[in-house]
């Protein structure tokens, strides 16, 4: 797995670091520093690295003063080549991704439930669930928004301190053949 830190400003630094040093602790995810280069002056810039006892960016994108909008648009635009977007997948193909994945983060009770049958760690970005059973007994946690319920939630999973899920009873894949005999003793 690979991931990509981009920090800016000095709030993120603080943040970043104690997470890039848990990747690094944890030994299995390739991470990658982006700064954005908002603090350009060499002597500033360097001092947040060597504080908090950070490697140096792997990527600088240099861009430097301007408003929030410019700023903005230009890291995004430094950022274009880093990033791997994709088109929309079919379900087959959606369901092979999510199946070779480490870590699912949604907000879907469907996705919810399809990394539970498949005991891929699913992290959900919601308050409360409508398939309690895959948090109860399945791969999924409910944290909701809290950065640091996330960050905390997806360290265990990555680093393999996820509980051991298991597939709820009755997610056989046979619930057609049940109800078919249900709908036969009606007869």
């Amino acid at each position: 797995m690979k991931i990509i830190n981009v920090v800016s400003a000095r709030p993120n630094f603080m943040k970043i670091a104690p997470f890039m040093e848990q990747i690094n602790r944890c030994g299995q995810i390739e991470s990658l520093l982006v700064h954005t280069g908002q603090y350009y002056d060499d002597q500033m810039s360097a001092q947040f690295f060597n504080d908090l006892g950070m490697a140096k960016p792997d990527v600088s994108l240099e861009v430097g003063s301007g408003s929030h909008a410019v700023q903005t648009a230009e890291i995004m635009k430094g950022l274009e080549p880093d990033l791997h977007l994709l088109e929309p997948l079919g379900y087959l193909n959606f369901l092979k991704l999510t199946s070779s994945a480490k870590v699912v983060l949604t907000d879907s009770g469907g996705i919810q439930e399809e990394t539970t049958i498949l005991k891929v760690p699913c992290i959900a970005l919601r308050e409360n669930t409508e398939r309690p059973t895959t948090a109860m007994t399945g791969s999924n946690q409910v944290v909701g928004t809290d950065t640091e319920r996330i960050l905390t939630a997806y360290r265990n999973a990555v680093c393999r301190s996820w509980r051991e899920p298991k597939v709820p009873p009755l997610w056989d894949g046979r619930a057609a053949e049940r109800i078919v005999q249900v709908l036969l003793k009606q007869l």
